[in-house]
């Protein structure tokens, strides 16, 4: 590989990364905003 070569597959390799982050950010965000909601009805009902 070239040093071009080298640099895209790093570049791809990070944004892969990035982006396998990102979806599990955003997992985890739609997890607590169901524990949010959930624990707000059980206040609601209290």
């Amino acid at each position: 590989m070239t040093v071009d070569a080298n640099a895209a597959a790093a570049d791809a390799e990070t944004g892969d990364s990035l982006r396998l982050a990102l979806a599990q950010i955003h997992i985890e965000a739609g997890e607590v905003d169901a524990n949010v909601d959930r624990a707000l009805e059980a206040v609601s009902r209290a």
